[in-house]
């Protein structure tokens, strides 16, 4: 198998995890598919966690994450107690936060 640096393709990996609430099983579902169709967006389910979600999204134009973002807040914000956001950029070892974005909805 190959591994495949998108860093070195000129990709950014932006991370949000998220806490749902109020949320029953079919509507889990219902979000979790819809996330895996996307070919840039890879989802983490978490079970034993201080998160539920980890949501991570490669972009070459930050402006596609944040397209995303605003319309994934429109549709489940009545889901989500709690989102974190974190970018990674090449040449870095660890995630640098952007922007302090840990908002309770």
């Amino acid at each position: 198998d190959a591994i495949i640096d998108y860093f070195s393709m000129g990709y950014q990996c932006y991370k949000l995890t998220v806490n749902l609430r109020n949320l029953k099983y079919h509507m889990r579902k219902q979000i979790i598919e819809e996330l895996r169709k996307s070919e840039l967006i890879q989802v983490n389910i978490y079970l034993f966690s201080d998160w539920d979600l980890e949501i991570d999204m490669w972009v070459k134009d930050p402006q596609d994450f944040y397209n995303f973002y605003d319309k994934f807040i429109e549709k489940y914000s009545e889901y989500i107690a709690e989102i974190s956001l974190k970018v990674s950029i090449a040449g870095t070892s660890e995630p640098r936060k952007a922007t302090a974005l840990n908002t309770f909805l």
